[in-house]
């Protein structure tokens, strides 16, 4: 379902089949409102990213716009609790702790995005080294674009929390092959409640389970019959907003909060690509 679909279910309940009222940017403006609004209010589109953890690491930042809640941090082995920040500062000398498993992830609602973790791991939690040794082939860089890169990765480097690879267009003399390098970090898995991706054109491609499809149609005609100045339209658009609210509470109800299983990760590491 493309936003063009959306427009053309949309006209005709505001009586504008001609498009004479309002022009696709009107509308399409509207479509992201209200995609915001839903996403804000059930879970209509959930995301799953993997982020690196190195030693002595506080703070885990998330930079995704699209954020509205956090659902779940899983990091294998270690089995942390998700808790609030004020539970995390009621700990005695928290800030000084310092461990090999990490056993509590908090956050706050004022900064969703930014994880603080506890305790802090020490080096010998993740083995750093085996990526600054690395003389092999790298094929595999989960997370990084190799589009600008030319020739073979052949070494990595660590500085601030950074993997920068080293490449040669021709190598010569290389021995060993290195694979992968996910497997040198403690990756959090992270599920969150995120707002479906913006649409920019009418051809764009609505990020958004088709079974939502007609309550985003009420939110929009609703909001496009407010801003008429006639007393009887806007009635007509109070009545599709009352709509939008209640098909929104239904479908949420009927599925409920979704199910904790991971899908496929995106990995994100913090590199300079």
């Amino acid at each position: 379902m493309t936003a063009q679909d959306l427009i053309n279910s949309i006209r005709p309940k505001v009586g504008d089949t001609k498009a004479t009222k309002w022009d696709n940017s009107r509308i399409l403006g509207l479509l992201n409102e209200g995609l915001e609004d839903m996403s804000k209010k059930a879970q209509i589109k959930i995301r799953d990213i993997a982020v690196p953890i190195l030693p002595y690491q506080r703070e885990l930042v998330i930079a995704r716009d699209d954020m509205v809640n956090i659902l779940t941090v899983k990091i294998p082995d270690h089995n942390p609790e998700l808790i609030s920040f004020d539970k995390l500062i009621s700990i005695s000398k928290w800030e000084n702790a310092i461990g090999k498993k990490i056993k509590y992830v908090a956050w706050t609602k004022q900064n969703i995005r930014v994880l603080t973790l506890y305790p802090l791991l020490d080096e010998t939690a993740i083995d750093t080294m085996a990526l600054n040794t690395a003389t092999g082939l790298v094929i595999d860089i989960p997370g990084i674009d190799r589009d600008s890169l030319y020739g073979i990765i052949t070494s990595l480097d660590i500085a601030q929390n950074i993997i920068t690879p080293d490449n040669i267009y021709n190598p010569d003399n290389l021995t060993g092959g290195l694979t992968s390098v996910s497997d040198n970090f403690i990756i959090a898995m992270i599920r969150y409640q995120a707002i479906p991706t913006k649409l920019s054109l009418i051809t764009d491609i609505v990020d958004l389970d088709y079974s939502y499809k007609n309550t985003l149609i009420y939110y929009v005609s609703g909001m496009l019959l407010l801003d008429d100045s006639r007393v009887e339209n806007v009635k007509k658009g109070e009545l599709f907003i009352q709509k939008y609210n209640a098909e929104l509470k239904t479908l949420t109800n009927r599925t409920g909060i979704s199910n904790n299983k991971f899908k496929a990760f995106e990995i994100e590491y913090r590199t300079g690509f």
